[in-house]
């Protein structure tokens, strides 16, 4: 029996790379709405901050992801994607599988 459906990278996403791109420009707003409240939140200084999204995928292959995003005032300026797949039969960036949902 193969993987389906759920295994699949549903935004075409080829990188980590590519999933900062998508989020880079974003304003707060939008973000939260996609990604819901950050795991983390830090205060550089009254302009900057920097938000970091958790999430892990609890099954056979697991995995985590863990996105950090720069803000300068209301839009992200930077994006840094970290995934960390459990198992080689991971979809390509399979951790990041609710994070990849949300922004398409």
């Amino acid at each position: 029996m193969g993987l389906t459906g759920g295994a699949t990278n549903v935004g075409g996403y080829v990188s980590e790379e590519a999933i900062a791109q998508r989020l880079k420009g974003m304003d707060k707003a939008e973000i939260s709405l996609k990604l819901g409240a950050p795991s983390q939140r830090v205060e550089v200084d009254k302009l900057r901050e920097t938000w970091t999204h958790d999430s892990s995928l609890v099954s056979v292959i697991g995995g985590q992801c863990r996105v950090s995003i720069a803000f300068e005032g209301e839009k992200a300026t930077a994006a840094m994607v970290n995934s960390f797949d459990y198992s080689p039969l991971a979809a390509p960036l399979g951790s990041c599988r609710q994070i990849i949902r949300a922004l398409d």
